[in-house]
């Protein structure tokens, strides 16, 4: 159980080093951080996809129904 709660505070412990890494990484000359504009990124996409999302149509049951008939009678027709 000890080696465990080792094991787990280590990998703590090299996520917030990496996460402070990459949060301490700024623009030089200026004071803006390189992950902010990833995280726009990712904001925008998700509302586009939301949005585009939204006007998907499903497939049409009764479609599918005449589908499956059609091909039910092929096998008969033959």
């Amino acid at each position: 159980m000890e080696n465990l709660e080792k094991m787990a505070s280590l990998i703590g412990d090299m996520f917030y080093k990496v996460f402070d890494l990459i949060w301490t990484l700024t623009i030089p000359g200026t004071d803006i951080r390189i992950i902010i504009f990833p995280l726009i990124m990712l904001v925008i996409n998700l509302v586009i996809g939301g949005i585009l999302g939204i006007h998907i149509e499903r497939p049409k049951v009764g479609f599918r129904k005449k589908y499956r008939k059609s091909v039910a009678d092929w096998g008969v027709n033959k």
